[in-house]
């Protein structure tokens, strides 16, 4: 891949794909952890006097503008209202304000107006554009949606490896059109997850949890390979367990994650499901330990019980390395937190393992509980960093290369 650090930047219209994808509450963001864990790169152009373009995501917007029903970008209307959408990426804007005095917003991401803006840059200056996602092409990686934002630079910079294992028009596509480099966040996360990959201590534990089964289930299998312990919790632990017919739930994941599934072998000594749960029929006023099959067909489990944090703890304990992706309940309500907050305690405990986390569920846990400082390495993609542990491409590392 190309060296960021060597590339002639000065004067030059330089793209950032960015991950912006934040939680918000009241228009406000909540958690600035991504935003932060991005300004090297973006403060070392703007120190090397870019002009500086960002873009990114926010969420899964449902109203969202074609290239192929308007029939060209010079005719699309206002793709954005007067009125702010939840799934602006102002509150980001707002957000980087903090940082820079040389910042302005345009609530289109595309066309004349973020033609426009761009035009007038001077080196130095930072732009963010509106959430990409508010045009289908980017999820559908449309060509002339990519040739469109390519024109609006020089140089293009993919700082979001979160979201690089996404077959997007920001992330696959705009590589083509002009010359383009890793951010420093980019790199970091590849040189760290490489060294997991490559030259792991053993033994490594693998933590799984979350509610996306069906990005996790191809990492399953390969970590029942690869790693000396595999724990799992969350609703992927639910799904295997409904699948197995060792818990009641309606829930079922789709037929083809079912079938990548059945394949697990659940006498292995490698794979730790839960062994006691928190259920509940109301999320509010009742709750129990229980093991998983015995399970009512009203309940709903929302957490690993206190004997599988145990359990999970005394493997732990003797790992070297250990990487988790995604939360072993309902952490943010505060009956189902303790299975993932306890077993966020003893990762932290155990001083002489590499510990990396994964994912922005997992990463706001950590955050909420005070725990994220003390992991080594918080990557900002769970999927992103369980596909290149466990497959051998992501469309957005290849794109680079």
């Amino acid at each position: 891949m190309n060296n960021l650090k060597e590339a002639e930047v000065k004067n030059k219209r330089v793209l950032v794909r960015c991950d912006f994808n934040v939680p918000i509450e009241e228009g406000k963001v909540v958690d600035d952890y991504r935003i932060t864990q991005a300004m090297p790169t973006i403060r070392d152009l703007v120190k090397r006097e870019a002009k500086v373009i960002l873009v990114g995501h926010l969420g899964r917007p449902d109203k969202q503008k074609s290239f192929k029903k308007e029939g060209s970008y010079a005719s699309l209307k206002e793709v954005v209202k007067k009125e702010e959408r939840e799934d602006s990426l102002k509150p980001v804007y707002n957000e980087l304000e903090k940082y820079f005095d040389n910042i302005s917003f345009v609530n289109d991401c595309i066309g004349k107006r973020a033609s426009r803006k761009v035009g007038n840059m001077e080196p130095g200056d930072v732009v963010l554009l509106e959430n990409l996602r508010y045009y289908e092409d980017e999820q559908k990686c449309g060509d002339e949606f990519s040739r469109g934002l390519a024109e609006l630079a020089d140089i293009y910079v993919n700082n979001a490896f979160s979201a690089s294992h996404r077959d997007h028009a920001s992330i696959s596509e705009l590589p083509k059109h002009l010359p383009a480099f890793p951010g420093y966040l980019f790199e970091r996360e590849t040189r760290i997850l490489s060294k997991i990959k490559d030259k792991s201590e053993k033994p490594m534990v693998v933590i799984i949890g979350g509610a996306k089964i069906k990005s996790k289930a191809k990492a399953i299998k390969y970590f029942m390979k690869e790693a000396d312990y595999l724990l799992v919790g969350g609703k992927v632990a639910n799904s295997i367990l409904a699948i197995k017919g060792l818990a009641q739930n309606n829930l079922l994941p789709s037929k083809e994650v079912i079938d990548e599934l059945e394949g697990i072998n659940l006498t292995s000594q490698k794979l730790h499901l839960p062994v006691d749960v928190v259920a509940s029929s109301d999320h509010e006023n009742y709750f129990r330990h229980t093991p998983p099959g015995k399970v009512r067909e009203e309940e709903e489990i929302l957490d690993i019980g206190p004997e599988t944090v145990e359990l999970y703890g005394d493997i732990i304990r003797e790992a070297k390395t250990i990487v988790w992706a995604g939360p072993l309940g309902w952490f943010e309500n505060e009956k189902f937190q303790d299975g993932t907050k306890l077993v966020a305690q003893r990762i932290i405990e155990n001083e002489n393992s590499l510990k990396v986390i994964g994912g922005g569920d997992t990463g706001a846990a950590l955050g909420e509980f005070g725990l994220r400082k003390y992991i080594d390495h918080a990557s900002l993609g769970g999927g992103a960093m369980l596909r290149f542990l466990s497959e051998k491409n992501m469309p957005g590392l290849e794109a680079l290369k």
